[in-house]
């Protein structure tokens, strides 16, 4: 069962992606707009059984003349024009699939509206970590700085050196402010994404699982097709019922006259001029032809983007097991030897900065890399989380 996140001074608190989702689900205008919609449709159902207004009518004067006798007499009658019942049915069963149709709709926007969600999230959780990463290692490199003004004036360093310590601190610095506004940027994107006014996660960015593979693509937006086939399918039948007669009953009667019976009036209309209904018949025809090759392109278009997907994770899973088995251990390595062989006194800080400066460059390079690596899964995700659920 899902909570809600929590809230402090205006600030949301997310504690996991269902928290962003569960927000984004419940703000988008797109979906209140689906509801409205389903609503809308399923009111609809209720004209299905729609009769013809039903005709009331007066007629006057009657008028009846004998050589004995005149007399004026008013007819009041009514008429109503019907269907066969299959014709309604029929129309109920379009209506019917018109529901279900927007109620597909829904699902594909919500199923979209999530994914996006749970990306924003994981890119708010990449930029919180990488600048704490960065700020933890700002002391270090102010501490070198200072260590550079000093080896300086002793002669231990030339002027070049200096310089080129204190260039490194001041390109840190402006790697540091720019993380910041990067992090800054990606929680006002996820916040105008949710509604809210200002979001902050709470939740630490590690990698994420790797998923099973799977044969076949199942996702909300083919059965969205798949239902529109059905719903040009019912229209077909509809239109076919376009040229069933339409029947009329009536009655009138002579007002304040007994002695004649009412007169019973009963009719039959035929379409004699069928080539309109013709045309309208296999312009239907053609409306579902158009919503299947819909479904095939997009289940191919989808087929492909999976592939894809599959492929950039793969490359992306090559690249940060290199880093975590190779680069990152040597890396390490450096750092370390290169701290203790500064203790010792054999190299100078210059020397020492460029091991530790190699270090730096390779973990904002694994950094980079286990975004990627996320942003694959979350992108092979998208196909596969219906099939998962």
């Amino acid at each position: 069962q899902n909570t809600e996140p929590a809230s402090s001074m205006g600030v949301i608190v997310l504690n996991s992606p269902q928290d962003a989702i569960d927000l984004a689900l419940k703000n988008n205008s797109l979906l209140a707009k689906n509801s409205l919609q389903i609503d809308q449709a399923k009111r609809l159902i209720l004209t299905a059984k729609t009769l013809a207004p039903t005709d009331f009518f007066i007629e006057t004067p009657q008028v009846y003349m004998a050589p004995d006798q005149s007399a004026i007499w008013t007819t009041f009658g009514a008429q109503q024009t019907f269907r066969p019942k299959k014709v309604y049915q029929q129309n109920e069963k379009v209506l019917q699939q018109q529901v279900k149709v927007v109620e597909s709709e829904r699902t594909v926007n919500a199923y979209d509206i999530a994914q996006q969600a749970r990306q924003l999230y994981g890119h708010c959780l990449f930029t919180k970590a990488k600048l704490d990463f960065l700020r933890s290692q700002d002391s270090v490199f102010l501490e070198f700085k200072r260590v550079a003004e000093v080896e300086f004036k002793v002669g231990k360093i030339t002027s070049l050196e200096r310089l080129t310590m204190e260039g490194f601190y001041q390109n840190f610095q402006q790697i540091l402010r720019g993380s910041f506004i990067e992090n800054q940027n990606s929680l006002a994107e996820l916040s105008g994404y949710l509604k809210t006014p200002q979001v902050v996660v709470n939740q630490l960015f590690t990698k994420l699982d790797t998923l099973k593979l799977i044969e076949k693509i199942d996702l909300p937006i083919q059965d969205f097709y798949k239902q529109n086939m059905v719903l040009q399918t019912e229209k077909i039948n509809q239109q076919k019922l376009a040229t069933t007669p339409q029947y009329l009953v009536g009655v009138s009667q002579y007002v304040f006259n007994q002695f004649v019976p009412p007169v019973i009036r009963g009719g039959v209309s035929i379409p004699l001029w069928k080539k309109s209904y013709k045309a309208a018949s296999e312009a239907a025809g053609l409306d579902f032809v158009i919503a299947q090759k819909e479904l095939e392109n997009a289940e191919f278009g989808l087929q492909t983007a999976y592939q894809k997907s599959l492929n950039d994770l793969r490359l992306a899973a090559q690249s940060v097991d290199y880093f975590e088995k190779t680069a990152l251990p040597q890396a390490r390595e450096i750092v370390n030897s290169s701290l203790k062989t500064r203790q010792l006194g054999d190299i100078t800080a210059y020397q020492n900065l460029q091991n530790i400066r190699q270090g730096f460059d390779i973990e904002l390079s694994h950094w980079a890399a286990l975004k990627a690596y996320n942003e694959a899964v979350l992108r092979v995700q998208y196909f596969t989380s219906v099939a998962n659920r």
